[in-house]
């Protein structure tokens, strides 16, 4: 009986956009609870840029995983 050496299995990946709704959506929990407690306000006035901005952010982070990824793979 002999016994092959098998490559070690690779954990799968996290894909960047799964990363960046789920960090999204933590963000605004604890945003809306600080409002809803009252450590903060909110209004749409002031939460409009915040979403343009991290929707921003996370664009940037794609962008900057993939090109990572993609010199590894190289």
């Amino acid at each position: 009986m002999t016994s092959e050496l098998q490559p070690a299995a690779r954990a799968p990946r996290l894909h960047p956009a799964s990363f960046g709704a789920g960090a999204f959506f933590a963000l605004a929990g604890v945003v809306f609870l600080l409002e809803r407690i009252g450590l903060i306000a909110l209004s749409a006035g002031t939460l409009w840029p915040l979403l343009l901005v991290g929707l921003g952010l996370a664009v940037v982070a794609e962008e900057v995983v993939a090109r990572v990824t993609a010199g590894r793979s190289a």
